[in-house]
């Protein structure tokens, strides 16, 4: 068995495995000022409504007051961050149940995003719940999330694929929400009155495992908040999907429960770090849905016949129940947020949604800073009358020498006690964290190497990154990489008349345990001359690449830099790759180009030269009137009699079959499997969002095979 204290370490590292090493600095509304939010100055997000419950847009510094500890301060800079609150789709979706992801990530247009992190906390959560919890993720990430938001979902105690890293494609994040499942213990009230045999209270029978099981959702909130504490002049949301902590925070003298005081510390610590990072705690119970009187009906175990001796009641069950909720409540008040419950569901969405889109960011520095470890009261006020503030109230500053780990024991036991079911995360043995240095993979140069630490892409240059798997070995599948550098970002600098910029360029992957490898790197030296200038600046540039990687799931992080602006970026893009079974039918990953494709100048091999004239593009957005070509690797058993068909068609917004795709050209591989084009004339249907199907199977019937990529056609510009 794991001691508490191990427990709780090890599920810290899952959380910081989950959220990777972020290093991202939001950049939205660019403010005239900027200052290091840390020990010196603090940044305060701070929400402002009228009466009628709408965000006020035009407060100035002048307009905002502050105290620390009751001590006016000086306002260094306000920032208004306005953002878009309404979600717009992020994913194709062409009829009822097709949902496809993009394959291709970019970093454009990151000054739009807002940052979410849903938890959901399988360690507190009922199974009998899991489709509510399920439901109301859903639909908030459906509703709320932006096409350029970045959502991870971290479920502690519950399987780790679960997880999501950040990323802005919903389908990634719905597929890890629908995989959550709950892991609660049964009610301490029913447990207590099933081992009851007297009048005499007893102790809860699980009390060490609940204790095991608020510390290890206590230390993955701090660890999601230290990630999110990289993330500076933005305001984060955090949701919390909990029945709240089923610990009686109350019972400091041990009567039933005996490690109330830890409980309420490591609670209090995880309230202390969100606070630090401007990240804002909304809690959503599942229960809400239903009643106390409802749960009763689920456990029917209090006898309520005349003359019975059970001395617990539902009275007991009513007080478990309101504790949990008044638990959430409060951790969401001490960091600014609310208990969605107390709104309804819609309405919180509704909210979170706008608390994380306008708002204004004060900076300022303590007269007296705080030593370490000391909380400080804080409120903001506006001059203007009848306007409701929204901030948190205070902070602390951390300590310097506290591990997220370090738990007191309880007062009557100095053993910890032993680690609950449910706390040991479903991952293999021997999960560890990268160093601090290990971000520094072989064949990365240590310029790129800070970028290729962080788990969230960064704005600046622009990039856009897809990858296609093809069948390698028995082992390992090749993933073919299209890595786009697009032109806006670029600077040149003329010498001997010849327009001349250098642009470095290095990618990772990492692993499902946060191991990174496959460090490789390269330089593009443009030199040139005046005919090809612009249309470089309007294309970019691109990298053709290849990786051996094992069947699985990994992040791709890419990391590019004009040494003639220094501006840099890094895009995370997840890569599943699929086991190849030699003995099954299977087709390759889909990759796309089309007529402007020839005008980008590219470096590296090409592939499927036998059926693509052009190197392969990133692009999923096409003119109308663009000529464009989908290819594949068709790979069929060893030894098959069966005659094998393939088919590609155009999938229209209604759900139905917009263009059958005319099949271009065919050939058989020295290896046996067989490379497939086909092509689509974009002029021949409307404008809109579409979904590229290909299709493989026996002629006579039989299991198929389909790939579905995701693409828009527009209209051509002025």
């Amino acid at each position: 068995m794991l001691t508490k204290r191990f427990a709780g370490a090890v599920m810290t590292c899952v959380a910081l495995q989950a959220l990777g090493l972020a290093a991202y600095t939001a950049s939205g509304n660019a403010p005239q000022e900027t200052f290091r939010a840390g020990v010196d100055v603090i940044e305060v997000a701070v929400g402002v409504r009228d009466s009628d419950g709408h965000p006020v847009p035009d407060l100035v510094s002048t307009d905002f007051s502050i105290t620390d500890d009751g001590v006016a301060q000086t306002i260094l800079g306000v920032e208004r961050i306005s953002l878009p609150a309404i979600a717009r789709p992020t994913v194709s979706t062409t009829g009822p149940g097709l949902t496809v992801p993009h394959d291709v990530t970019t970093n454009e247009q990151l000054a739009e995003a807002r940052v979410f992190v849903l938890v959901l906390d399988a360690l507190h959560v009922a199974p009998g719940r899991n489709l509510d919890v399920k439901a109301n993720a859903r639909q908030f990430v459906n509703e709320h999330a932006g096409p350029r938001d970045f959502v991870a979902v971290l479920s502690p105690g519950a399987d780790a694929s679960a997880t999501q890293d950040f990323t802005s494609d919903k389908a990634l994040v719905l597929a890890a929400i629908d995989r959550f499942t709950g892991t609660k213990l049964i009610s301490a009230t029913e447990e207590l009155t099933q081992f009851s045999h007297s009048a005499v209270r007893q102790r809860d029978p699980s009390d060490e495992e609940r204790a095991d099981r608020v510390y290890a959702l206590s230390n993955t909130l701090e660890a999601v908040a230290a990630h999110l504490s990289r993330i500076e002049g933005r305001r984060k949301g955090l949701l919390l999907f909990s029945e709240g902590v089923d610990y009686d925070i109350t019972d400091v003298t041990g009567k039933q429960q005996r490690y109330a005081p830890d409980v309420a510390r490591a609670m209090g610590r995880a309230v202390d770090a969100l606070a630090r990072t401007n990240t804002v705690l909304y809690t959503i119970d599942p229960r809400s849905l239903t009643s106390v009187q409802n749960d009763l009906l689920a456990h029917p175990i209090f006898d309520r016949s005349p003359g019975s001796e059970t001395t617990l009641s539902e009275r007991d069950f009513e007080r478990e129940v309101s504790n949990s909720v008044r638990s959430l409540r409060d951790l969401a008040q001490a960091t600014g947020g609310f208990l969605a419950s107390d709104k309804g569901i819609r309405r919180a969405f509704e909210q979170i949604a706008e608390d994380t889109s306008q708002y204004y960011m004060l900076r300022f520095a303590p007269d007296h800073p705080p030593s370490r470890g000391e909380f400080r009261a804080l409120r903001v006020r506006v001059s203007r009358p009848g306007l409701t503030v929204i901030a948190r109230h205070g902070y602390v500053m951390p300590k310097l020498d506290v591990r997220a780990d370090d738990r007191p024991t309880s007062s009557d036991e100095m053993m910890p006690p032993r680690a609950g079911r449910g706390m040991q995360p479903r991952v293999r043995p021997g999960l560890e964290l990268p160093e601090r240095d290990s971000s520094r993979a072989r064949g990365v140069p240590d310029e790129l190497s800070a970028l290729l630490a962080s788990a969230l892409p960064k704005p600046g240059l622009s990039l856009r990154v897809q990858a296609t798997p093809f069948r390698g070995t028995d082992k390992k599948s090749e993933v073919r990489l299209v890595i786009e550098v697009l032109g806006g970002g670029l600077q040149f600098v003329e010498r001997n008349g010849r327009a001349e910029e250098r642009i470095e360029l290095a990618l990772v992957t990492v692993d499902e345990h946060g191991r990174l490898a496959n460090g490789r790197s390269t330089s593009i030296d443009l030199r040139l001359p005046p005919g090809e200038l612009d249309r470089v600046r309007t294309t970019g540039v691109r990298w053709l690449s290849q990786l051996e990687l094992p069947a699985g799931r990994h992040q791709l992080r890419v990391a590019a830099r004009a040494l003639g602006t220094e501006t840099s970026g890094l895009v995370t893009h997840m890569v599943d790759v699929p086991r190849f079974e030699r003995d099954r039918l299977a087709i390759s990953g889909v990759t796309l180009t089309s007529l402007p494709s020839v005008l980008m100048p590219t470096r590296g091999e090409r592939w499927l030269a036998g059926s693509l004239d052009m190197p392969p593009s990133a692009a999923r957005e096409f003119v109308r009137g663009d000529r464009v070509t989908a290819a594949f690797e068709l790979y069929v058993p060893p030894g098959s009699r069966e005659s094998v068909e393939s088919s590609a068609e155009l999938i229209g917004a209604a759900g139905g079959v917009a263009r059958r795709l005319e099949r271009r050209r065919s050939g058989t591989l020295q290896s046996g499997h067989t490379e497939i084009a086909f092509e689509l004339d974009t002029g021949t249907v409307p404008s809109g969002a579409y979904v590229l199907r290909i299709a493989a199977g026996p002629a006579g019937g039989g299991e198929h095979r389909e790939r579905l990529v995701a693409i828009q056609i527009v209209e051509p510009g002025p």
